[in-house]
């Protein structure tokens, strides 16, 4: 909602002042992706899991947002729904844990043998916020990689809006690299939930 009230309400009322704070704004997102990708490998409270994997999902977003090109805002559609689906089923499995008092994921074992289902759900979330080939959210991560590669040579031709990034190769990079780090930290969590033998309870 925040991201689409930015495209739709602040970039028009703010051309200028959203020009130049494009580059600082993606730096500041990279910045939020890389300490939500390094806690996704640390944290194993799962609502806390489930703010960090929105954290550097949202940072997709903004970047397609400060694209400010028509590539960008393409690019954003399915990097929404994609964050929609995705955190939508893992919400669902955390508060399923979490009703039945389970705090700590480091804390289960077994869980594959218990709750299949509600672990498929939980890596199916992940892969699609990770953007599985095949998945919309790969479409997104690959529109927003080509659009950021693709608009280096927007300012020679004139084609970009007031919305400049000067560093789009180095978001391009940085941010594929970060958001798989952080699925596979969530992969990894889950992974040692699902193994084991089932203790009592």
């Amino acid at each position: 909602m925040a991201v689409i009230l930015a495209q739709r309400v602040g970039l028009p009322l703010f051309p200028l002042a959203a020009g130049e704070w494009a580059d600082p704004l993606a730096a500041i997102a990279l910045v939020g992706a890389g300490y939500a990708a390094l806690s996704c490998w640390a944290e194993r409270e799962p609502g806390r899991m489930l703010g960090h994997a929105a954290l550097l999902h949202s940072s997709m977003a903004l970047l397609a947002l400060l694209c400010g090109s028509a590539a960008g805002r393409i690019a954003l559609a399915p990097i929404i729904l994609a964050q929609g689906v995705g955190l939508s089923a893992l919400a669902l499995v955390f508060g399923w844990l979490r009703r039945r008092q389970v705090g700590n994921l480091g804390e289960l074992a077994g869980w594959a043998a218990v709750a299949p289902r509600a672990l498929a759900l939980a890596m199916a979330g992940v892969l699609v916020l990770g953007g599985l080939p095949g998945t919309v959210g790969c479409f997104g991560q690959l529109d927003l990689v080509v659009t950021l590669l693709a608009s280096e040579g927007d300012a020679a031709t004139h084609v970009s809006s007031s919305l400049e990034l000067l560093h789009p190769r180095t978001w391009a990079l940085l941010l594929p690299i970060l958001v798989g780090l952080g699925t596979l930290g969530l992969l990894r969590s889950l992974w040692h939930a699902a193994r084991g033998r089932p203790r009592p309870g």
